[in-house]
């Protein structure tokens, strides 16, 4: 159940992206020529942020990429990285790393008024991660989404960005999560309190 749903879900947005690459055949150059196209940001408490208790998790490093163009609305994607390394204390007061937790979101946003300063940013996209489980190899994928107010000039500067990002988890491994519920045979953690802020530069 749980691997056909994973399947289902990672399908339709692997359609949609292509939906939406299709639709650049169509762009302006013009418009394609004469605005940044990358982002470098730093997000705090976003859909990066640790699913469990037991890890500080607080933001992600990432890069964005603009690719597709229109006079209505551009779309990017975008990557992150988060990690947390977590420490014990021996009695000789040396600490050992006992594990480490990371977490790579992947969304593909659209972002509206291209021409102007002030944005609306919606996206989906997954979330992966390592469950901070020291000598495991356990991995997790979780799903994600945002929707949040976005401050980009046409050319290069300064970028802010703040909003909603929430995020699903279906999983049989997760025991300490926040708001955790059972669906059918799976465990589910669903997190809508989520918010995210992000500052950057694009160029």
């Amino acid at each position: 159940m749980k691997n056909v749903l994973t399947i289902i879900i990672t399908l339709l947005l692997m359609e949609s992206l292509a939906f939406a690459t299709c639709k650049a055949q169509n762009d302006s150059a013009f418009h394609k020529n004469n605005i940044s196209k990358n982002v470098v940001y730093i997000e705090a408490l976003n859909s990066g942020y640790s699913f469990f208790y037991e890890y500080n998790l607080w933001g992600t490093v990432n890069y964005e990429r603009t690719i597709i163009y229109s006079e209505e609305f551009n779309c990017a994607i975008r990557m992150g990285f988060g990690y947390d390394a977590f420490f014990s204390q021996n009695v000789s007061h040396i600490y050992k790393l006992d594990g480490a937790f990371y977490t790579l979101p992947i969304t593909f946003n659209f972002i509206d008024n291209p021409r102007g300063n002030h944005h609306t940013d919606a996206g989906l996209g997954v979330i992966l991660n390592n469950h901070g489980w020291d000598g495991h190899r356990i991995f997790g994928v979780g799903y994600i989404g945002n929707l949040k107010y976005r401050y980009q000039k046409k050319t290069k500067g300064i970028y802010f960005s703040a909003g909603w990002t929430p995020t699903v988890y279906f999983d049989h491994h997760i025991t300490q999560g926040i708001n955790n519920f059972i669906f059918g045979t799976m465990d589910v953690l669903l997190n809508l309190a989520t918010m995210g802020m992000s500052i950057g530069y694009h160029f």
